[in-house]
């Protein structure tokens, strides 16, 4: 890549590495720090959990009893098994509060495993200042901070799953990346990719992981109470900014217009189309050696196609921006279109400044609300997507079997 003057350089590096700093230790350690509400309440501890360790004062003090009333439970058991320790406390915000180092730790080991898998075992400060700066000021990922969200975790079973693929220990990668279906689902698009690939031991680990986890599921909580299973069943499309699902931008589209009713069958076909359309994609490179970009849509597609989502999902989209980011390091000159491209998506998705000091510079009020409404992450993800596709650069495996 072409490098700027030395001066400007370090003045850049240095201006980008204050500004992270400043803002990670506000929004991510501060705000977080105070928080005391969202999805991971909502679903922490399941109800048969504390009856088992004799916590049920905590499960009835929780957000998740009022939301999800006994015998509910959401999300996938691998969430209930490794928030198990945390009902050694029996006060509820220490545990929430533990909980958010522990991420803290997932999140460094997710970003130091993205690093060396999607850039390369080169390390400078000037790489390091814009791996940081893209990942600690992307919004998702405060909101995933801020609310304790079980995302970080799976960000991190895909960067060890990542890892054990790229050195062909199968067995690992596809024992990993069920795990990590069990614990929120949407890494199980992994699944038949394994199969498409032929990469025989992923697909036969992750399947047993899956099978055996979901068996011991039914049998410790029911999958018949699972909220998830059941919002699943009964589609789940949601009109609501939160939704920045592919549907999401479909269904109030459809409202404005007036065609309510006609928004679900709408976004049903458009997923239809869209899944379609990656399946070919994929079909028509089973024997390619870019991996790495496969894996990448393939975490797009199971954030963005599902009925609804919720805006913290799009802390996994970091996945395919290092990814992205990797190649345009490798490039033996820079392209700067590409790279204005790639920033252009990632602001539109991540939206790095301050949103309260942006309120007052403008004054307006509630503008992540706004941005969410008006499906502004969208349009990111589909100039993300369009850079997948024309991304030509592979990047063979490390190893061989």
């Amino acid at each position: 890549m072409g490098q700027p003057p030395p001066f400007l350089r370090i003045v850049a590096i240095s201006v980008v590495c204050v500004y992270t700093a400043l803002h990670f230790f506000k929004t991510g350690v501060m705000v977080a720090y105070e928080n005391y509400y969202g999805d991971f309440l909502a679903n922490f501890p399941a109800p048969s959990v504390a009856g088992w360790t004799g916590q049920w004062s905590v499960y009835a003090d929780s957000l998740a009893h009022k939301w999800h009333p006994p015998p509910r439970w959401g999300f996938g058991p691998v969430f209930h098994l490794v928030t198990l320790p945390l009902l050694l406390s029996s006060r509820l915000a220490v545990s929430y509060r533990v909980w958010l180092f522990v991420n803290y730790c997932f999140l460094a080991l997710a970003l130091v495993i993205l690093y060396r898998e999607a850039i390369g075992p080169h390390i400078t400060i000037g790489r390091l200042a814009i791996v940081g700066g893209l990942t600690l000021n992307y919004y998702p990922l405060y909101e995933a901070l801020i609310q304790r969200n079980i995302e970080i975790f799976e960000l991190t079973l895909i960067a060890v799953a990542m890892a054990c693929y790229a050195k062909r220990r199968d067995g690992w990668a596809g024992a990993v990346v069920g795990m990590a279906a069990m614990t929120k689902f949407l890494p199980g698009i992994l699944v038949p990719y394994f199969l498409l690939k032929r990469r025989w031991r992923a697909f036969v680990s992750s399947v047993c992981v899956i099978l055996s986890l979901g068996v011991g599921a039914q049998f410790a909580f029911g999958w018949q109470h699972n909220w998830v299973v059941q919002q699943l069943v009964q589609g789940s499309y949601l009109e609501t900014h939160l939704n920045q699902a592919v549907s999401g931008a479909v269904l109030r589209l459809a409202v404005r217009l007036g065609h309510a009713t006609l928004g679900i069958r709408v976004s049903q076909v458009l997923i239809a189309i869209l899944v379609a359309g990656l399946a070919w994609y994929l079909w028509r490179r089973r024997v390619s050696a870019e991996w790495q970009i496969e894996w990448a849509l393939l975490v797009v597609a199971a954030i963005m196609l599902p009925p609804h989502n919720q805006n913290y999902y799009l802390t996994l989209l970091l996945i395919p921006y290092l990814v992205l980011l990797g190649k345009l390091f490798a490039a033996p000159r820079l392209n700067r279109w590409r790279a204005s491209l790639l920033g252009l998506s990632w602001f539109l998705t991540g939206w790095p400044l301050p949103l309260s000091v942006v309120e007052r510079a403008v004054g307006t009020s509630f503008l992540a609300e706004r941005l969410l409404a008006a499906s502004v992450s969208l349009w990111g993800v589909i100039l993300l997507v369009g850079l997948l596709l024309t991304e030509t650069t592979a990047r063979p495996l490390t190893a061989t079997s």
